[in-house]
């Protein structure tokens, strides 16, 4: 049920409740009410009103503040704290004009209010105004649910792709490893297609990997394991593992480090899985000789890890969607070495989940610095 014009003749598609004790006020809002095609019912008091709301369920109710037993007040807030009921739109239709009467009714729930006397066109266009505003309402909670539903539908299309491909790829890439190492050195061109299908089958793993990850940080359902530890270690250990794919494009890294330790309250494996691709990222769109310049130091009560490299840098185009999953930034690996697109999305993710900062520093051409801070645990 929705219009989008206020002079329209919206017929029975909505229903109006009127409460009022005065049966010639009921007459004048019902004539008004009903000769612009609105479904009415009325009742003369709140416990009528109640049973009434409940069996008919209207689309927006007119409530006179002032009626014997229970007021429209005490029955406005009555509509308001019940969940099947809360989100009727309940306007006042009040002789009181005082500043603290209005408040009044605005803080039990009342969406807006006519004072009497009041024409018939303000009191048409203000009950449009408000039956439109339930039905954009409306309309946007669909929407919400139907995203909701999407992204349910899309994660389980995740877990079932990255389940039923993993094994199958592995098998791949385990058997081009052992093709690898059966077939003779004079036999290039085989060794350079075995070797193509190893990478192409390592490319579909990451991706799975790294799609698994970002499903899993979004849902909230990532694991982690909170203890002390000094990020030096950490570092350090990333640092190690990656010496020798630097080593092969042969680029330096040059570590510096604090010598008083960097304790920290967090988790080790998603820390290493930042410094991992910030790392990663540096050797792999440097070109071949350049350097990668890591240190890790204390900024007041934080632990501060900064990464710099001689890469590319980046553009303001570039910054503008840095973290975003799948964006297609203007950097190319220098040795074709796969990239998914996802890895600075999963930083900045992880940093906030695991409660740090990161920043970058970069003009085009001039490399990048990335600058991760983590709270100090205080002794």
């Amino acid at each position: 049920m929705s219009y989008s014009n206020l002079n329209m003749n919206i017929s029975s598609d909505y229903l109006v409740l009127v409460v009022d004790d005065n049966p010639a006020n009921l007459d004048v809002l019902s004539a008004y009410l009903q000769n612009d095609g609105f479904r009415v019912e009325t009742t003369l008091n709140s416990k009528t009103a109640i049973e009434l709301i409940h069996k008919s369920k209207p689309n927006i109710v007119l409530l006179d503040a002032m009626m014997p037993v229970v007021d429209g007040f005490e029955l406005c807030k009555i509509i308001k704290d019940n969940k099947q009921t809360s989100d009727i739109p309940v306007i006042f239709i009040t002789a009181l004009n005082q500043p603290e009467e209005l408040v009044k009714a605005f803080n039990h729930g009342a969406v807006d209010y006519l004072s009497k006397p009041f024409s018939k066109d303000e009191l048409l266009s203000r009950v449009k105004n408000h039956l439109r505003i339930v039905d954009q309402t409306n309309t946007i909670k669909k929407q919400n649910q139907d995203l909701i539903t999407l992204n349910e539908e899309k994660n389980s299309i995740i877990e079932l792709t990255a389940h039923d491909l993993k094994n199958p790829l592995q098998s791949i890439i385990g058997f081009s490893e052992l093709l690898i190492s059966k077939l003779p050195e004079d036999e290039q061109n085989l060794l350079s297609y075995v070797h193509s299908i190893k990478s192409s089958a390592q490319k579909a793993v990451n991706i799975i990997k790294d799609l698994n990850e970002v499903n899993l940080i979004e849902e909230g359902k990532l694991s982690l394991s909170i203890l002390n530890f000094d990020l030096r270690d950490i570092v350090m250990k990333v640092i190690e593992d990656y010496l020798y794919l630097a080593e092969s494009k042969k680029q330096i890294i040059i570590y510096n480090e604090i010598e008083e330790e960097l304790i920290i309250h967090s988790d080790k494996s998603k820390l290493a899985r930042i410094f991992d691709n910030l790392i990663s990222n540096s050797i792999k769109f440097s070109e071949k000789g350049k350097k990668i310049f890591i240190e890790c130091k204390k900024d007041n009560s934080s632990a501060v890890v900064v990464i710099r490299d001689q890469g590319p840098g980046f553009t303001a185009d570039d910054k503008s969607k840095l973290f975003g999953k799948f964006s297609k930034l203007s950097a190319r690996p220098t040795a074709d070495e796969p990239s998914t697109g996802l890895g600075l999305s999963i930083v900045k993710k992880l940093t906030d989940l695991l409660g740090g900062n990161i920043e970058l520093k970069s003009e085009y051409n001039e490399g990048a610095e990335f600058i991760f801070r983590f709270p100090l645990v205080q002794k």
